[in-house]
């Protein structure tokens, strides 16, 4: 599997798009606080009421009751400082994935929630593109191997900074992901109601173990109700809910993220020309622009990865300097300039290959 890179112009921001092959399908990954995206600061948009809904019973639920899962903070759309150290995480933020190494070792990735980046979470073996944090548990979910052990879906439990077979051996296995090592795909899903886990496995895409129909679409997003966003090639998205497949119609841009409402629709973030705007996809299909994102000066380069936040930010790493070259990561809203969050240079995890983290 090759992996091609196609450059989209932002207001001065390059989105760099991932896609499966050169042929144009699309990559897994790459489909993808207090302060609102619009400027304001009225509160967090997110309802919390709405996780209410009852729920099938799943091993992450399961997992959550056990002596290693700290509580999570409560969901309520704003993210809460937590001890990332400790391995306890709030899916409502936006964590970096970075190194300690200045020469890029892999088995020396660290964690950080880039407002407390002297807190940092290690142990995570080799692993393989952005973890996730679960809403239901508050534990960050990432695919790894090590050097002697087999490619799999583990529960980050306890920081361990070593080679990585030690580190991943103080992980968990996620025991719902029942694939072989040498067939299981490169990116998984969380649903963020009931913590299940979406992997592909060969050809085949599985919940808790279920086979799931994605009509010949790879997942790119997962949403309550067991929502799942997907789509073959760009710009044909389609939801899947309960064996239906449903079109969004009308879509011409290139998603950069999603991230799930409380409400049951999909955020989508997604650049078309030299603009970047915020959509809301509804159950039918249907989609409105919420705001288009305020990129500034073109003073940055985006690296392709990106976040939502619960408030509709938009958080993506981005290019600082080219001599010497330095990353860091920017936060982008509607109506105020883009605010640099993180800077590699004064901070001690480095980016290099990065990646955000948060929930689904």
């Amino acid at each position: 599997m090759r992996v091609c890179l196609r450059e989209l112009g932002v207001g001065g921001v390059v989105l760099a798009v991932a896609l499966l092959s050169c042929g144009g399908q699309i990559a897994a990954d790459s489909l993808p606080r207090d302060e609102q995206p619009d400027g304001s600061t009225s509160g967090a948009s997110d309802d919390p009421s709405a996780d209410a809904s009852a729920t099938t019973k799943t091993d992450a639920m399961v997992d959550a009751a056990t002596p290693d899962a700290a509580p999570p903070p409560q969901a309520d759309g704003v993210c809460s400082p937590t001890s990332v150290s400790a391995g306890v995480f709030d899916a409502d933020c936006v964590y970096l994935l970075g190194t300690l190494s200045q020469n890029g070792d892999a088995w020396k990735d660290a964690l950080i929630n880039v407002s407390q980046p002297n807190d940092y979470a290690t142990g995570f073996g080799y692993v393989t593109l952005a973890p996730i944090v679960r809403p239901t548990d508050g534990r960050v979910l990432f695919e790894a191997s090590a050097d002697h052990t087999p490619r799999g879906v583990y529960r980050y439990v306890e920081p361990f900074f070593g080679y990585p077979d030690s580190a991943l051996a103080k992980q968990k296995l996620e025991t719902s992901v029942t694939c072989s090592a040498s067939m299981l795909d490169v990116r998984f899903h969380v649903f963020p109601d009931d913590g299940a886990i979406l992997y592909g496995c060969g050809d085949q895409f599985f919940v808790a173990g279920s086979p799931v129909d994605l009509a010949g679409n790879r997942p790119a997003a997962t949403g309550r109700n067991r929502l799942i966003v997907a789509a073959k090639t760009y710009p044909d998205i389609f939801l899947v809910q309960n064996g239906v497949v449903t079109p969004v119609p009308g879509f011409t841009g290139t998603p950069i993220t999603f991230r799930s409402l409380p409400s049951g629709t999909m955020w989508m973030a997604s650049a078309n020309g030299v603009q970047a705007d915020l959509r809301e996809i509804a159950l039918d299909g249907s989609m409105h622009v919420v705001g288009a994102y305020n990129f500034g000066p073109p003073i940055y380069r985006q690296s392709g990865q990106c976040a939502l936040e619960p408030s509709g930010a938009l958080v993506c790493i981005v290019t600082l300097a080219d001599s010497p070259p330095a990353e860091g990561v920017a936060r982008f809203t509607f109506a105020n300039p883009p605010e640099v969050v993180y800077d590699e240079r004064t901070g001690p995890v480095k980016i290099q290959i990065g990646a955000l983290v948060t929930g689904p």
